[in-house]
């Protein structure tokens, strides 16, 4: 009796170990797809079309598809799509990128012809080596950063043109937006949104930042000196006056005595 239930459980065991490492309805297309992976209804490992072949490719969840070699498609439609080294995680994540394209979160997307860091729920990055990270964040142009997630009916943060915003609703287009709700729509341009700047080392060159305590000292100096300006002016003043005074009195005593 016991041998019988030995050899039930280790039935049991061999079966669900076989039903787990075995893909379901996946498929692996074309030549050149040796070494990849895909386990999942509808899971896709293929080569690109007149591209790179799909060589240690990997597509795991529900119609995941990872084409072109080293792409990496982990969660339910998720997509990694073109030449190579892309990854794409989370449900409806997608990297279609052109190299090295990553896109994570819920309907993360990385659409940069090179190296767009999408990390984040609804995350999109679209332009050459563009990063955004947080739910919702936007970094649209070559080189553009946005970091801030959103929520509710906050949007994240949002960057084009190169510019660099961090923050829950920030937006920097060329320019560099720092804080939630700040604005910088002018190249060079720095926001900080209304905000003070605090513990800044006095400024000692024409370019630098002066603090309010120079500024002070400053006021100080000058109105310091222009008082020891008009006491000097009032001083040669009242000498000039006396002197003068002097002057006519001798001229008048003078005067009188002949």
């Amino acid at each position: 009796m016991r041998k019988r239930y030995m050899i039930k459980k280790f039935n049991i065991a061999f079966l669900t170990a076989l039903i787990i490492s075995t893909p379901v309805l996946a498929t692996t297309v074309g030549s050149g797809t040796e070494k990849s992976i895909n386990i999942g209804n509808g899971a896709l490992v293929t080569n690109m079309p007149g591209g790179s072949d799909a060589a240690n490719g990997v597509a795991i969840g529900n119609n995941a598809d990872a084409r072109a070699g080293n792409n990496i498609a982990i969660g339910n439609s998720a997509t990694a799509h073109n030449n190579y080294d892309s990854v794409a995680i989370g449900n409806g994540a997608s990297a279609t990128g052109a190299f090295s394209s990553i896109a994570i979160g819920r309907a993360a997307s990385s659409t940069s012809p090179s190296g767009g860091i999408a990390v984040g729920d609804s995350s999109n990055a679209s332009g050459n080596y563009a990063l955004a990270i947080g739910n919702g964040a936007s970094a649209a142009g070559d080189n553009s950063t946005a970091i801030g997630g959103g929520f509710s009916t906050i949007p994240g943060a949002s960057a084009s043109s190169g510019g660099t915003a961090i923050g829950a609703n920030s937006v920097a287009d060329k320019g560099i937006a720092i804080g939630s709700g700040s604005r910088a729509t002018r190249a060079d341009q720095v926001d900080i949104g209304s905000r003070q700047i605090t513990g800044l080392k006095d400024g000692t060159r024409v370019t630098d930042a002066a603090t309010v305590g120079q500024m002070n000292a400053a006021d100080t100096a000058t109105l310091k000196n222009a008082q020891a300006y008009t006491d000097t002016a009032k001083a040669d003043a009242i000498m000039q006056a006396n002197q003068h005074s002097d002057a006519n009195l001798a001229t008048a005593k003078g005067y009188t005595d002949t």
